[in-house]
């Protein structure tokens, strides 16, 4: 492995260890009752596959976002956060940027 490139994984594995046990800044939590406003009761449908499905949805000032449903995690599991903090700060053209999450079962 390049020198340059195993520095930039080894700061960057540093700097999520350090962060994974704090709050999560890059990503907003919302409230499971504007998630499901949002998105008409999980009417409006953009797709399904066998990972999941996914709602389009517009929040109150207009924000249009892409809304995925997770089938199982554990909200206790520290994974789960981590990976949200990776997520949000992860930005790519090609890529979907994570706005927030929420949690909550759909009854």
């Amino acid at each position: 492995m390049d020198p340059m490139i195993r520095k930039l994984r080894f700061r960057l594995l540093a700097w999520l260890h350090r962060s994974r046990s704090g709050p999560i800044l890059f990503v907003k939590k919302f409230s499971y009752k504007d998630v499901k406003r949002a998105t008409d009761g999980f009417h409006r449908v953009a797709y399904s596959n066998s990972h999941g499905v996914a709602y389009k949805a517009r929040f109150e000032g207009g924000e249009v976002a892409l809304v995925k449903e997770a089938r199982a995690f554990d909200e206790g599991n520290e994974s789960f956060y981590r990976e949200l903090q990776f997520l949000g700060r992860l930005h790519h053209r090609h890529l979907l940027a994570l706005r927030g999450f929420s949690t909550g079962n759909k009854i």
